[in-house]
This record gives structure tokens, sequence and C-alpha cells, in this order.
């Protein structure tokens, strides 16, 4: 109880000094009956009353040539969150990229984003104690689990939909000597949300590996966020919503394979230019005509070209939870070039829509 009152004190300090941007700034959505700060308006203002962040961990991993980074909140309606997500060199989550002949080319970012009851937290921490402690020996893991590797925290998926059966998992293996490496390591990883449909097999099952201190350091941030959870709220509700933004949802809506990118436009003056294009993904995973704002504008001939391509696209719809599609907004951001952009170009335009919360980058098809 000292504890999560000297928490709180910090908590409500830090938020004085941000109260201005959060006056100016402040976006909710409803859910349920509890108001949730978008996350995106969180970022930019660097200030979350709702949801506090308890533990963070960074991946890299070079071989996907992105990074990661695994967050937990303790939530003021008594969930707890877990958000797993590739991310930007700015610390941003990275966009979806559609476009071709680019370095960087990650298709589409991991990401995923599960809610715990403080119990379900506490027993997956207890689980992942005795396999660091070997309680549960190595040699039974091929027998015992999937994959060979013991899976401690999942948030199972509920829908027909094809794909993994989970919106989120994170598998683990017991500790073990690594040349080079003072501490024992652990070696773990994630499941998404994503199928082989989304994103093919090069963004799925990575794993990565932690000292022992280090691994056990982030479980006991899950346990202190079930702790503060549970004191926020002793009974954490089924979460619904009439709309949501893509960082509230467990799955956020994933384009599907086959979306067309608009054509530059023949009567344009050959200049490149950006239009930033607001929508909402209804829960059969089309677009409604009515909801699509321009909301950065380059012109009429392109704004017209990005409004029509959005019209057409096809969805798998976004997840409020497990088993709750619920309509989405989306931000898209549109990159019309006459020509191939090269990769300082891409770089700068990736970066400016992750730092202003695009979901997805297009860059248009030549003439």
């Amino acid at each position: 109880m000292i504890v999560f009152l000297l928490t709180e004190l910090v908590e409500l300090m830090m938020r004085k000094f941000a109260v201005h941007r959060i006056l100016a700034a402040a976006v909710f959505c409803t859910v349920g009956n509890t108001s949730i700060r978008a996350q995106s308006v969180a970022r930019l203002i660097g200030s979350d009353p709702f949801r506090i962040r308890r533990g963070t961990m960074l991946l890299v991993d070079d071989m996907a040539l992105q990074n990661w980074t695994v967050d937990v909140f303790s939530r003021r309606d008594g969930w707890v969150e877990i958000d797993l997500a590739t991310i930007s060199r700015g610390r941003f989550p990275l966009p979806w990229l559609m476009s071709d002949g680019y370095r960087r080319q990650m298709g589409s970012p991991v990401w995923s984003r599960a809610y715990f009851t403080p119990a379900e937290i506490r027993k997956a921490t207890r689980f992942a104690d005795s396999v660091v402690d070997k309680t549960i020996p190595p040699e039974t893991y091929p027998t015992r689990f999937r994959n060979g590797a013991p899976t401690f925290l999942a948030m199972e998926r509920g829908t027909d939909e094809t794909g993994p059966s989970t919106v989120f998992s994170w598998y683990m293996f017991g500790p073990r000597v690594q040349l080079g490496v003072a501490d024992s390591v652990v070696e773990f990883g994630f499941g998404s949300c994503l199928t082989l449909d989304d994103a093919g097999p090069a963004l799925l099952g990575r794993g990565a590996t932690r000292t022992l201190r280090e691994f056990r350091s982030f479980l006991r941030a899950l346990d202190l966020a079930a702790d503060l959870s549970e004191a926020y709220s002793g009974n954490p509700r089924p979460l619904q919503a009439d709309l949501i933004d893509a960082d509230q949802a467990a799955c956020m809506a994933r384009p599907r394979r086959g979306t067309a990118r608009p054509i530059y436009p023949a009567d344009a003056d050959g200049s490149a230019a950006d239009v930033h294009v607001d929508a909402i993904v209804d829960t059969s995973g089309s677009v409604d005509p009515r909801s699509i704002t321009v909301i950065s504008s380059a012109g009429p001939i392109f704004d017209k070209s990005a409004s029509e391509a959005i019209a057409g696209w096809q969805f798998r719809a976004a997840l409020l939870t497990k088993a709750t599609p619920v309509p989405q907004r989306i931000h898209v951001h549109f990159h019309f070039t006459p020509a191939a952009p090269n990769n300082d170009e891409m770089d700068r335009v990736l970066d400016d829509a992750a730092r202003h919360g695009a979901e997805f980058v297009v860059v248009s098809r030549r003439k």
C-alpha cells in the first residue's frame, strides 16, 4: 500500500506539469463506462492518466531489421495491458507500409495488445518462475508443450478467423549458459495477432534473449502492474466500445492482400505530395465512405486520388478484445511521387507518418 501511494504521488506531480498540454490535446473514446485516452495523444504529450506504464522491454532483432518494444501497463479499470509493437528509430510504433523497392520494407508491424486480470498475470508469472527455476525440467518440454516451449501467457483469439489461435502469446525456454554472457540467459518470443496472410513468415515467431536477471525484473514489473491495477479496481469488466482507435485494439484493422495503391495522377504537376486521410473500418472490414475525411490536404487532385483509393480497401476487422469485432478509425498517410522514392525520402516519410500517429503509409504507383 505504501508503494502504491508513493507511486500515485509521483504520478500526480508529473501530471501537474503536463496539465495544460493535456487540456489542449486530450482525446477520449468511451469503453464501457470508462473514458480511455487514445494512446496516440498520450505519446505526443507524454502523459496518460488512465494507463500507467510499469515496465518496458526493448528487443533488437537484427535479422528483421526492426526494433520491438514490449510495454506493460496498469489500468484504472482493473485490467493489466501488454502491448507488443515494432517501433521506429524515434520510439513511435511503425506504420504499415504499402510500397515496393525500399530497403526498410517491413510489410506490416508485429503489433498486438492483450488484456489480463491481475489474477491471470500472477498465475503466469508463477509459471514463468517455475520454468526459470527449472521446477519444470527442460527435458519434458517436447512432450508437454506445443513447439517444445512453454507458453506462460496467452490471450485466446476467440473468433472463427483462420490463422493463429491467440491474439497475443509469450513463450520461453529455461535459462542456459551463453558464450560471452556472465549471467545465464532466457530465450523467449511472442506470437501476435497477425496471420501468414497478413505478414508472411518473416515477421512471425521471432525470439529474443535476456539475462536471467533482466527477465526476472520484467516478471516483477508484471506483478507490480497486477497489484496496482487491482488497487485501482477489483472487478475488471468486459471491454465494450462503439468505435475505437488503433491504439486501443487487441488487433488493429489489417489490410487484406491485394490492397490497391493509387496511381500518381496524370494531370498533377510532377511534384511529390502528401495527403493524410482518416476513415472508419466497419466490422465487416469495409471502409465507410461517409467517414472518409482529408485531414491534411495536398490539393484537389491528390485528395481525390487518395479518397478514391481508400474507399475500395478491404480489411480484417479490428478486435477490441479476443472475440469482439468493432469499428476502428484509421489514419492513412498517402505519399504521391512521380518516380520511385529513394531511401532518404522514404525514411523521412515513414518517420513523419509514425510521429503523427498514422497507422498506414501508402506510396503511389508510377504514372
